[in-house]
């Protein structure tokens, strides 16, 4: 089970509790609940790395700027927010 909008470490840790394998990080949207602070989500990425997969939900678009934002925060997989192809690709080390 993958539990999505996660905002803060308690969140993500509950949500391990409950037996969730992925947990949903939401980043860069034009509108809607769910946003979370960069530094937020590198917070909880680093938390939780090792325990589960971390997905990270943004609206950028630009090649560069995606997979700048999914290396700095050593996510398991980025998603594109606009409609697109989800993009995923596996997180170093």
């Amino acid at each position: 089970m993958k539990v999505c909008g996660i905002a803060g470490v308690v969140e993500a840790r509950a949500a391990i509790a409950a037996g969730a394998a992925a947990i949903g990080l939401v980043s860069h949207m034009p509108s809607g609940p769910g946003v979370i602070a960069e530094e937020r989500i590198a917070e909880v990425a680093a938390a939780v790395r090792g325990e589960v997969a971390t997905f990270l939900l943004t609206s950028l678009v630009a090649v560069d700027a995606v997979v700048a934002q999914h290396l700095a925060r050593f996510l398991a997989a980025v998603a594109a927010a606009d409609g697109r192809t989800a993009a995923a690709e596996a997180a170093p080390g």
